[in-house]
């Protein structure tokens, strides 16, 4: 029997992996020239028009608990972290 627990590391909770950070910047740089900045001198004005949430996130995963035995698997609970097996099985 094998029981994974996604979406946490030990007993705290995980943040988005690398690509999804990555695509977060990406999204918060296009927005940053969308909004007509050009400069470097304008990051702080740009940030401090935004939520801390919206700009580095907050919380994270919760635990979702898969069992695994005999290729059969089992998912207990079925918290956010969910988002993490569904990426493993794709």
């Amino acid at each position: 029997m094998y029981i994974h627990f996604w979406g946490v590391r030990g007993s705290l909770p995980s943040s988005l992996n690398t690509n999804d950070w990555a695509k977060h910047f990406e999204r918060l740089m296009h927005e940053f020239f969308k909004d007509g900045h050009r400069g470097p001198d304008q990051i702080d004005s740009f940030i401090q028009k935004k939520t801390l949430p919206y700009v580095g996130g907050y919380g994270s995963a919760t635990t979702c608990v898969e069992v695994t035995d005999h290729n059969q698997s089992l998912i207990i609970d079925m918290g956010s972290g969910v988002k993490n097996l569904n990426d493993q099985l794709q």
